[in-house]
Parts: structure tokens; C-alpha cells; sequence
């Protein structure tokens, strides 16, 4: 059979704030406007605040608990792919069009159990996997169990989407997965809030200095700890950290207690929430590079930058093997230094002045767009054979 003119989309996301819920929105409303596809769904957890059903929006998933309670998440990973089989299994499609669902979210713990099952409506539908963060190894509770899990998955899935490099890991060998690297895509900034604002822009008046800031959820990897040693002696230089811890398992209080005895509490301006669009950009605003210094186990994109850059703000960030620091080299958005070295970060702290960067925001712009990812990716699925 030939190819088909028109697809439908079907995005699965299970969570209902943080990264990935924030990007699988921002995919349903550019492939909305994408030439050659015929309807586009969501499904998201029923306490998810985006969107209705008149959108195309389906709210059938679990509620996500942003306390992030080890009961909850293991009762997802089982629930929630049977509630997606549920869906796809009523789920109507016309002969003219072919329907090709996209995991922007998955279940790795439960896949050997979900994806076999899967391989019911081949004759119905294409899969595709988002691999945000696209090396596994490191997720529970063993890499010999996330490798199966992993090739359980992916011999289900037609194509695999990534950013960066994909890694050499025996999941993605072997699979007749057809594997294409997308750019983030940008989020465009709110308004800031005005209040938030001018509370931040007294607070940076204390310092002459540049003003740092690490936003999002605060967790381990953001390496806060070498930030914090990095500042000892600089006065002149304040930090912003904006955001609600990720979990219970990292000590917001020990974080701060070490602040206190490095003597560098005074520097620090703590927004400890979760912020809104609108917050996110006056916080944002307010700095004048955004410290996304990862630990060497982040391998993945950070969708901080892709709301950083509209904006125009230089970043730091830890030479590493992932999309993170390959973005920031190619378009010289700001300073790759080695990773998790305290006296790296010292040192460039020294010296840095945020306009000496020369970046090429536009040519990351250009390349970044949504509307270039989902065309791209539309045209691959209809290059895929039917079963």
C-alpha cells in the first residue's frame, strides 16, 4: 500500500507539570499547524490543568502526585499503559489517514509487560518514543533490568526521536526502530510578573557583580554544592535558586546549612516553589547568566535553555557527552567548563563578563523551531510501511 497523505497524532504524557509535560503541550500545538496531519490528540492525567476535550485534549490518565510518593509512581507505571491500550483500542481511525502514537512519556519499569501487548493494533497504528533523556542505564532498579526493559520497548516502536547523540547501548541495536535526532524546540517566554520583578531587582542592587541563577526543580544533579563552593570570597556576585525541590530524597535544609557555614547564605535569594510561567520569566529576567552546571549523569537536553534563549541569556554549562553542552558550543551560547569541578567554576567566576559572548541566538533559533521538527518527523511517518 502507498503512502498516506494524512496522520493522526496521538501524544501520551503522564505527567502533569515539570519538563516533559511542558514539552509534549508545546509538540500537540505545532503539530496541530503541521501540514499533512489530520487530527492530533493529547493524553494527559486527569489533574492536568492544560487543555479540554473540545481541543483534542483527553484527561484518562492517573492524576500525577507532585509529591512524588514511591506507591503512586509504581501504580503508574502498571495503570497507566493499560489505560492507553483502553484508549487506543476504541480509538476510531478513517481509511484514509493512519494514526501513529508518540510516547513523550513512558513506563521503562513496566514495559515488558506493556509493550508485548502492544503489538496487538500493529495493523492499526505506528509507535514512536520521545528518548529525552535517551541513556537508561541509570534508572531503577539495575542497568541488566533497564536494558531489558529498554529492548522489551523499543521493538515495539517505528521510530525513536532524540536530541544530541544517541548512546551506544545494546537497546538500540538490533531493533528495526528508524532513529532521528529533532532540536528541543523554544518556549515562549510569559510575562513577567511585576511584583516578582521589582522584588528581584532590589535584592540585585546589593551586588555589583553578575546575578547567577539556577531555576527549576531543585535535585542533586544541578550540582548546587560546587555552585555554592565556587562563590566563597566572590561578594560581589548573588545567585538566584528558583524552584520547588523535585523530591523528598534532596535536603533543601542541608543546602541551605551549608550555605551558612561556606558564608555564602547572604549571596543566595531563594524562591522555593513552583513557579509560574509568569514567575519563571521575571526570575529569569533578573539574571544575567543561568547556571545549568549538570553533574556528569545528566545525558540529556535541558529545557531550561530552550526557555532561556529567547531571552538571550548566555549559560554555564559542564563539558559533557549530551545535547546540553553540544547546543551551547555549536551556537556559542555561553561557556563550557569542565564538569562538577568546583575550581572550574571558581575560576571562570573570575573572569566573566556576560557580553563577551558572541552567540548566535538567531541560528539556533531558526534551527530550534517546532514547526522544522514536526514537519520533519510527519514526513518520516509517512515513509513507514503498514503491517
Amino acid at each position: 500500500m502507498g503512502r498516506h497523505k494524512q496522520v493522526n497524532i496521538v501524544i501520551y504524557e503522564s505527567s502533569a507539570h515539570g519538563g516533559c509535560y511542558k514539552y509534549a503541550i508545546e509538540l500537540f500545538k505545532a503539530y496541530r499547524q503541521t501540514k499533512g496531519v489530520n487530527k492530533v490528540s493529547l493524553l494527559l492525567p486527569r489533574n492536568a490543568e492544560y487543555g479540554s476535550s473540545k481541543d483534542g485534549v483527553e484527561k484518562i490518565l492517573l492524576p500525577d502526585n507532585k509529591q512524588g510518593k514511591k506507591w503512586h509512581f509504581l501504580w503508574r507505571q502498571f495503570v497507566n499503559p493499560w489505560l492507553l491500550f483502553q484508549y487506543l483500542k476504541r480509538h476510531n481511525t478513517d481509511n484514509m489517514s493512519r494514526t501513529f502514537v508518540l510516547l513523550n512519556d513512558f513506563e521503562q519499569t513496566s514495559a515488558p509487560l506493556w509493550a508485548p501487548l502492544f503489538r496487538l493494533f500493529l495493523k492499526k497504528y505506528w509507535f514512536g518514543v520521545f528518548l529525552h533523556d535517551a541513556d537508561r542505564d541509570g534508572y531503577p532498579p539495575s542497568p541488566q533490568f533497564s536494558a531489558w526493559c529498554m529492548k522489551n520497548m523499543m521493538r515495539l516502536m517505528h521510530i525513536g526521536l532524540y536530541h544530541g547523540s544517541l548512546p551506544e547501548r545494546t537497546y538500540y541495536k538490533n531493533t528495526k526502530t528508524l532513529f532521528q535526532k529533532v532540536e528541543h524546540g523554544l518556549y515562549a517566554p510569559a510575562k513577567p510578573d511585576e511584583i516578582l520583578r521589582n522584588q528581584l531587582s532590589t535584592w540585585k542592587q546589593a551586588f555589583g557583580g553578575p546575578i547567577l541563577i539556577i531555576p527549576g526543580h531543585i535535585r542533586a544533579e544541578k550540582n548546587y554544592e560546587l555552585a555554592f563552593e565556587a562563590l566563597k570570597g566572590k561578594t560581589n556576585i548573588g545567585l538566584i535558586i528558583a524552584g520547588s525541590p523535585a523530591n523528598s530524597t534532596y535536603s533543601v535544609r542541608a543546602l541551605k546549612e551549608l550555605a551558612t557555614k561556606w558564608g555564602v547564605d547572604k549571596q543566595l535569594l531563594w524562591i522555593e516553589k513552583y513557579l509560574t510561567e509568569e514567575e519563571m520569566t521575571a526570575a529569569l529576567q533578573s539574571a544575567d547568566i543561568v547556571l545549568l552546571y549538570y553533574a556528569a549523569s545528566f545525558h540529556a537536553q535541558s529545557g531550561i535553555l530552550n526557555q532561556v534563549a529567547p531571552l538571550k541569556t548566555p549559560v554555564i554549562t559542564g563539558k559533557l557527552e549530551n545535547a546540553l553542552t553540544q547546543t551551547v558550543e555549536q551556537y556559542n551560547l555561553g561557556w563550557t567548563i569542565p564538569a562538577d569541578s568546583a575550581s572550574a567554576l571558581s575560576e571562570l567566576l573570575n573572569k566573566i563578563h556576560p557580553q563577551d559572548i558572541q552567540a548566535d541566538w538567531e541560528g539556533y533559533f531558526a534551527s530550534a523551531a517546532w514547526e522544522n521538527q514536526t514537519a520533519l518527523v510527519t514526513s518520516l511517518i509517512k515513509t513507514l510501511p503498514l503491517q
